[in-house]
């Protein structure tokens, strides 16, 4: 029975981040435990990976098996350190002189383990030669079986890494088809401008839309291609741009090919780098064409009442006289509502609860 090392479960853990377990041949490590084959002139060479309760071979050169139990591996006790396990005759050595694996097959003589180390300080596997005669190691040998084994953690940490990005990458896809649902939700634009305030990105989406992102970047807002646009609304802007400082609802208007007028409600926010310095803008851009026509017909139709009204009152205040026709004449106190957009109402003046109600509607 061989030892476990105190850190057992947190080198378990270390060990099942690399995810190899059980995984097919890979040609990168066939490669190397072919090397150390022919640099060691060992019949048999093994990546070797320590499990819970077994050794799993990733790559195996001159051996069938792809794992054997954990008790009666020779790797387990390579583990146990960090410098090689050398075993020079495993029928002389109490540890193995019974072990299955020296009184059959494969009939081990003579060990050479390095031993896999991650940067936390673990011991996951090793790399290993094995003679089946009892065989001198000259110290090449060794130096040649740890520069392998560096290798072999190499490319274990360099598929954690690769898969690590692949789902970095996939997250970002992810966060990126996320966030332009939403600004197409929204029907709202988004931009990005340089240090110098010209767009490096621009989203494609939003009702009404005058420009594709090709057409923007690397122009200024107010350098908007094939439109009339007045460059002195965006004065104070400029300002609050040189200075770096945060804005919020600026609004612009331009004429676009089609001789109609466009009208713009931006804010943004000055992107500083992690040293300080100015990187440009980032913010919304909404398109309020539609709510600025609906603002100035509101406003139309409170100077057609007003005027309407002024006619109507003429120069007399107070009480008037309503002609309501041959079948019946009363007398009407006329009110006027402060806003001018309010309805004229009326009440007679002997039925006062008729306050509120049409004047037409009067009986």
């Amino acid at each position: 029975m061989t030892d476990f090392p105190p850190d057992e479960a947190a080198r378990i853990a270390a060990l099942d981040r690399y995810a190899v377990l059980d995984t097919p041949p890979e040609q990168k490590f066939d490669r190397i435990t072919k090397l150390a084959r022919d640099i060691c002139e060992a019949p048999i060479t093994l990546i070797s990976l320590v499990d819970t309760d077994r050794q799993w071979f990733k790559s195996r050169v001159g051996l069938e098996a792809t794992e054997t139990p954990r008790d009666i591996a020779f790797c387990a006790h390579t583990i146990l350190q960090d410098d090689l396990f050398i075993v020079a005759d495993a029928t002389t050595d109490d540890r193995f002189r019974d072990n299955p694996l020296v009184t059959g097959h494969p009939h081990i003589r003579t060990y050479l383990g390095a031993p896999l180390i991650t940067r936390k300080g673990y011991r996951v596997g090793t790399l290993c030669a094995l003679y089946p005669e009892v065989r001198q190691i000259p110290d090449t040998w060794k130096e040649h079986i740890t520069a392998l084994a560096a290798i072999v953690f190499d490319e274990l940490e360099l598929q954690v890494a690769l898969r690590e990005a692949e789902t970095a990458v996939s997250v970002a896809e992810e966060s990126e088809v996320r966030f332009r649902d939403l600004v197409d939700a929204s029907g709202e634009y988004v931009w990005e401008t340089d240090e110098n305030h010209r767009y490096t990105y621009h989203s494609d989406n939003g009702s009404n839309r005058r420009f594709t992102s090709s057409q923007l970047i690397g122009r200024a807002r107010w350098e908007l291609p094939d439109v009339k646009i007045d460059d002195a609304q965006f004065d104070d802007l400029r300002k609050t741009l040189d200075e770096h400082r945060p804005f919020r609802n600026f609004e612009y208007f331009f004429i676009d090919r089609e001789g109609q007028r466009q009208d713009r409600r931006v804010t943004g926010t000055p992107v500083f780098t992690k040293d300080g310095n100015f990187r440009g803008y980032r913010g919304t851009v909404t398109d309020i064409t539609h709510q600025v026509r609906i603002i100035e017909d509101l406003k139309a139709a409170i100077a057609v009442a007003e005027e309407s009204e002024a006619r109507f009152r003429g120069d007399r205040r107070g009480e008037r006289r309503v002609d309501l026709g041959d079948r019946r004449r009363s007398s009407f106190h006329l009110c006027l509502a402060e806003h001018p957009a309010n309805r004229l109402s009326a009440f007679r003046a002997d039925r006062p609860e008729t306050l509120g109600t049409p004047a037409f509607s009067c009986q």
